[in-house]
């Protein structure tokens, strides 16, 4: 959307949401900036960019797989619930 010329909605749209949030609203800007923040891009909040825009989203994509597989884990060895499931099945991913 940064890219787009400023006559587009999208642009303007996404502006307006972004000044929103910078003086307290929570708006879907909020949101995205959120999730770039928990995932270790937040830089690219602060700089509104990326260089390689394509490495950048493949290892953005990366990193919230590796969390959720991580979370999954975490829960799988903490609940008491899978506390012999743990023991049969050791890799987290779907059976044939």
């Amino acid at each position: 959307m940064l890219h787009m010329p400023n006559f587009r909605y999208p642009n303007n749209c996404y502006r307006m949401l972004k000044g929103l949030d910078d003086i307290g609203r929570n708006t879907w800007a909020s949101s995205v900036k959120h999730l770039l923040y928990i995932h270790g891009f937040g830089y690219v909040w602060l700089v509104q960019g990326v260089g390689n825009v394509d490495m950048s989203l493949f290892n953005f994509k990366q990193r919230v797989t590796d969390n959720l597989r991580q979370g999954r884990l975490e829960t799988v060895n903490t609940t008491p619930r899978c506390s012999i499931y743990k023991y049969f099945k050791t890799m987290l991913n779907p059976e044939r």
